[in-house]
């Protein structure tokens, strides 16, 4: 049965409303149809308002199949009962408004994006090359009734694009442009899974993919109108270089290094993760395995370990390595073959951003002279 709900209370079509010192009045005050919105329209009952029993409601509401209306409830004195025009109803009900409702049986949606990490304000976050989980559940939608209106019958789901430009990593209307990325109907009640598993994301890229930064909106409209909104924040992938060793060349002191990274990923979230970078550097013929860059691994050999969980958007850096300390660690380990990483940490797992061989030696003889170890 289709019902007049009114603030969370509902009135079952062809109830009576009692009439006590004061009487009810339901004004229509806003019709929505399947294709636009009609001027204001009274119910019957007088020429402009209705009062009385629920009949009137239902009979026009099943004649005019109209998919939604707003409705807003007043008591009016009972004398007025059947008289007033709606200018004095407007005047005698100015300060008695009791509740505003809708009718219609309007469908209900909730949309739940999964993200490995969120921003500190709880908003869902990743990057270019890690997925998402969308999951739509629709209710109260009515596909078997054939006398159910057609804004029970489905929803829609929009999907949107925002791009943050290089500079910023905000929504700001100078920065940014947003696109229509797709619309497809859902006619049917339960959980549908958007994207399908493991949803990568669709922000168009320019000339490098790996450089996407932006966000991305999934709303379910029905043609009441919006009924839930939800988006999800993409990061770029962090990119790094070291600078400052020569390749083929042996070294009998510690060169000047630098670790050069681009868009940082931000790691200030909700979820108390500990994000960084580092450049460490080990004794070894080759890189180690991914599966040995351990917590304990990094920490025994890091020249250099920055923690960038203050960090609130992707940010660029150039930082010089300790000499001194890159000193004492060749020479505590000695002659040989190192492995010099930059790598970053984030809740994604450890990314290997850039390597470099550096062949240490302390006695080799450079312009006519010896240096030894120390």
């Amino acid at each position: 049965m289709k019902k007049i709900i009114i603030a969370g209370a509902s009135l079952a079509l062809g109830a009576t409303l009692q009439a006590n010192e004061f009487t009810p009045l339901i004004v229509q005050t806003s019709t929505f149809t399947d294709s636009a919105t009609q001027s204001v329209k009274f119910l019957s009952g007088t020429e402009n308002a209705y009062t009385g029993t629920t009949q009137a409601i239902k009979e026009d509401f099943e004649q005019d199949s109209f998919a939604y209306a707003k409705f807003e409830l007043y008591t009016i004195p009972t004398q007025l009962k059947g008289t007033a025009d709606a200018d004095s109803i407007a005047d005698a009900v100015d300060s008695q408004k009791l509740y505003e409702g809708m009718t219609g049986i309007i469908p209900s949606a909730e949309i739940k994006i999964q993200a490995l990490d969120r921003t500190d304000t709880g908003i869902p976050k990743t990057r270019v090359s890690e997925p998402v989980d969308i999951e739509i559940t629709v209710k109260d939608l009515l596909p078997d009734d054939p006398d159910a209106l057609a804004a029970t019958k489905f929803v829609s789901v929009e999907h949107s694009y925002t791009h943050y430009a290089d500079n910023t990593f905000s929504v700001t209307p100078e920065a940014t442009t947003t696109e229509a990325a797709g619309t497809y109907i859902i006619e049917k009640n339960g959980a549908d899974t958007y994207g399908g598993p493991s949803y990568i994301t669709q922000i168009p890229a320019g000339s490098d993919a790996n450089a996407i930064r932006g966000e991305e909106k999934i709303t379910v409209n029905a043609l009441t109108g919006e009924l839930a909104s939800e988006k999800f924040i993409v990061c770029p992938m962090t990119k790094g270089e070291l600078l400052g060793i020569e390749e083929g060349k042996t070294y009998n002191t510690a060169p000047s290094v630098e670790a050069e990274l681009t868009d940082i990923y931000p790691g200030k979230n909700s979820l108390g993760n500990s994000s960084f970078y580092a450049v460490i550097c080990y004794k070894a013929d080759k890189l180690v395995d991914q599966s040995e860059l351990t917590q304990e691994f990094i920490d025994e050999n890091s020249i250099i370990n920055v923690n960038t969980t203050s960090y609130s958007r992707p940010d660029s850096h150039v930082a010089p390595v300790d000499v001194t300390r890159l000193k004492n660690h060749l020479n505590t380990n000695g002659i040989g073959k190192y492995q010099m990483e930059l790598i970053q940490s984030t809740v994604f797992g450890i990314d290997r951003m850039a390597d470099n061989e550096l062949d240490y030696d302390p006695r080799i003889t450079i312009n006519g002279n010896i240096s030894t170890a120390e």
